[in-house]
């Protein structure tokens, strides 16, 4: 969890981007074609317009976005 994830997604996004460098290199050295990396996202890459959460509280259905994980990148 980062705070303001819709201003802070950069955060996360790198570094998953930072643990599957991580992973491809270990796997190159164990003589693996890769390893398996596992993110829990939200239901949807982003909100359906018109969708609000109040107070920035977390919900079970936020999208991946606004938990702060950019999907696309």
């Amino acid at each position: 969890m980062i705070s303001s994830p819709l201003e802070n997604h950069p955060v996360l996004t790198k570094m998953v981007r930072e643990t599957r460098r991580m992973l491809d290199e270990t796997a190159r050295r164990k003589g693996r074609e890769r390893m398996m990396l596992g993110v829990r996202g939200g239901p949807s890459i982003d909100d359906p317009p018109g969708t609000e959460h109040e107070g920035g509280e977390a919900h079970i259905d936020m999208s991946s976005t606004q938990l702060g994980l950019d999907v696309r990148t």
